[in-house]
C-alpha cells in the first residue's frame, strides 16, 4: 500500500511494490504516465510509463498475469549547494552632497538563470531538492527597493550572490514482462547529466562602498 508523503510522491517498502502499484494505476487511468516513488529514502522518478496495450485487453491477476509495460526512471546520484560569484544589483550611485553621507533609494535586482545539460530532467531536480529543504526555480527574479547609505565623497554600488542547488542525475529504461520477482528487468544508468537551479528565496544583496571594486558600466538590472 503506498503512502503519500506529498502531493507526488508515493513511498514504498521496495521496488516490487512500487512498480506494481503504478503499472496498476496507469491501467486505470491511461493518461497518467508519471509518478514519483520513495523506496528507501531514494526518490525515482518513473517517466512516460507505456503499458501493453494488447495484454491489458486480457484477463490478470496481480500473481499470473504477463504485463508489458515500458519506463524510463531518473534518479539523483548526488547534489549539493554553492554560492555564485558575486554580480552587480544595482548601477553606481555617486554621493553628491559632499562631506555628508547620502540615503539614497534604489532597486535592486537578481535575475539567475538555471542552465542543465541535454537529457536532465529540471522539474524532478525541483522535487528532489524539496525533499532536501531547498525550493529551486529554472529561473529566480528579484526585483525590490533598497535604501543605503552613500559614504561622504564616496560611491555605493549593490552586489548579489545566489545560493544554487547542483545535481547529477541519471536515467535509464526499464521494461516490465511479468509480476513478482524477476519480472522487471533495466537498462544500466547512464552518464551523468549535470544541472544547477537557483534556489528561490536565495538571493544575498551587499552594499558595495569600495570604488575599486565598482562596476561602472553595469547596472546589473537595478537602478
Amino acid at each position: 500500500m503506498a503512502a503519500e508523503i506529498s502531493e507526488s510522491v508515493l513511498v514504498f517498502k521496495d521496488r516490487e511494490s512500487a512498480i506494481n502499484t503504478v503499472t496498476a494505476m496507469a491501467k486505470a487511468d491511461t493518461e497518467k504516465t508519471e509518478f514519483d516513488v520513495m523506496i528507501d529514502e531514494k526518490i525515482i522518478r518513473i517517466s512516460n510509463l507505456t503499458l501493453n496495450e494488447e495484454n491489458l485487453k486480457k484477463r490478470w491477476s496481480a500473481e499470473t498475469a504477463q504485463v508489458g509495460a515500458l519506463w524510463t526512471e531518473y534518479h539523483s546520484a548526488e547534489q549539493g549547494i554553492y554560492k555564485s560569484d558575486l554580480r552587480p544589483a544595482s548601477c553606481v550611485h555617486l554621493n553628491g552632497h559632499g562631506a555628508s553621507p547620502y540615503l539614497v533609494a534604489l532597486t535592486r535586482a537578481a535575475s539567475y538563470d538555471g542552465n542543465w545539460k541535454t537529457g536532465f530532467n529540471p522539474d524532478f531536480a525541483m522535487l528532489t531538492s524539496l525533499h532536501l529543504g531547498h525550493e529551486v526555480a529554472k529561473k529566480n527574479t528579484v526585483s525590490e527597493t533598497g535604501w543605503y547609505t552613500v559614504p561622504a565623497y564616496g560611491y555605493g554600488q549593490v552586489w548579489l550572490e545566489q545560493i544554487v542547488v547542483w545535481q547529477n542525475q541519471q536515467r535509464r529504461i526499464c521494461t516490465m514482462h511479468a509480476y513478482g520477482a524477476g519480472g522487471i528487468s533495466c537498462d544500466p544508468w547512464s552518464a551523468i547529466m549535470r544541472g544547477e537551479l537557483p534556489v528561490v528565496n536565495g538571493v544575498h544583496f551587499v552594499w558595495n562602498t569600495d570604488w575599486q571594486k565598482m562596476d561602472f558600466n553595469n547596472c546589473g538590472g537595478g537602478s
